[in-house]
């Protein structure tokens, strides 16, 4: 009896509802990091943040496979690739919010603020002894509209939630499922 349809279906469900977690979790860690600017702790705080997410999608996977203990590889990670890709697109939509009338530019402002930091511009004239033209970065940064940035992020979202799947999938399959208590 073929049960994966079933499997494949509960998994879905269950997606949903993690990736409204992880999504939340995302969006604080966005918030935070781009508070960075004016304190860096909440960078810091906003890093630490985006690393329990995925210490909480490998705690999703290990239930999930102690629910289900015939769970292979590839239905673990396309679980955990659909819960990220569910907080992906939470994640994005709270951005474009974000961009779109609570953030007034102060993004940008920070960025070409870092610019103007000697020091800064010291270590990336290191870094590239080529050189490297602040002006045109400056005036490109100035130039990006709220499409631009939250295009950008999304495309940025996708990417993480592959790798924060593969990464939890592995996690997550490590050691054996534990079977659940029967009473």
């Amino acid at each position: 009896m073929n049960q994966s349809p079933t499997v494949y279906s509960t998994l879905r469900t269950e997606a949903s509802r993690g990736g409204l977690t992880i999504g939340l979790l995302w969006l604080v860690s966005f918030v935070l990091v781009t508070s960075a600017f004016d304190d860096p702790s909440l960078g810091l705080l906003g890093n630490m943040c985006a690393l329990f997410s995925v210490i909480h999608c490998v705690r999703l996977v290990r239930r999930r496979r102690s629910e289900r203990e015939s769970l292979t590889f590839v239905q673990c990670l396309w679980y955990i690739w659909l819960t990220c890709f569910y907080a992906a697109l939470l994640t994005t939509f709270g951005q474009y919010l974000y961009f779109q009338w609570i953030d007034n530019g102060r993004f940008v402002q920070g960025f070409t603020r870092i610019l103007q930091d000697p020091a800064y511009r010291e270590s990336l004239q290191k870094m590239y002894p080529e050189g490297f033209n602040f002006d045109d970065v400056t005036r490109a940064a100035s130039a990006l509209t709220v499409r631009d940035i939250v295009m950008q992020l999304l495309l940025t979202n996708l990417f993480c939630t592959a790798v924060v799947a593969f990464v939890a999938a592995v996690l997550g399959m490590l050691g054996k499922a534990k079977s659940p208590r029967k009473e």
